[in-house]
């Protein structure tokens, strides 16, 4: 994994973007449980290729492969998060508004994410506030909160949480 990641490393610092995708399928393909590199490909699609779809297919690809990794999880979300603020942000640059975008930018697709998230580990209260937390990091999300908080299954009677009240 050291030598992949210095591989990699090298790549990004001297420019050599081609080779980049290249090495990153490799590594993938050597290390298909490494979370970290399936979330390092998916940001380096997202953010040096200015490719979405691509980004969006590695994480759906390395979910597959690592369903039970909540890492991998909180990361697809805020990958989308960060794909709606983009939107956003470039229709307040242009002044446009497309109803078409509006579910999306009301964090639809986000939602559809965190519902496959939780399938994953129904029972799991802290993974569901891991979600929240990232969630808590973008602004216009409010409907993928409630629908996370109204979703949280109430403290069971044993536990801390429920005797603090």
């Amino acid at each position: 994994m050291t030598l992949w990641a210095q591989y990699i490393n090298f790549c990004k610092s001297s420019g050599a973007q081609r080779q980049l995708g290249r090495v990153y399928a490799s590594a993938l393909q050597a290390n298909p449980r490494s979370v970290s590199i399936w979330v390092d490909a998916a940001a380096w699609e997202y953010e040096g290729n200015q490719n979405m779809l691509n980004a969006r297919a590695l994480m759906q690809q390395g979910l597959r492969l690592n369903e039970e990794s909540e890492q991998l999880w909180c990361e697809y979300l805020r990958l989308e998060l960060l794909y709606i603020r983009q939107i956003r942000s470039r229709q307040v640059i242009l002044g446009t508004q497309a109803d078409a975008q509006a579910m999306f930018l009301q964090g639809v697709v986000a939602g559809v994410v965190y519902d496959n998230a939780i399938q994953q580990f129904p029972e799991n209260l802290d993974f569901r506030m891991m979600l929240a937390k990232v969630a808590h990091e973008f602004q216009g999300v409010d409907d993928l909160l409630n629908k996370i908080y109204d979703r949280c299954p109430p403290p069971r009677p044993e536990s801390p949480a429920a005797t603090r009240r």
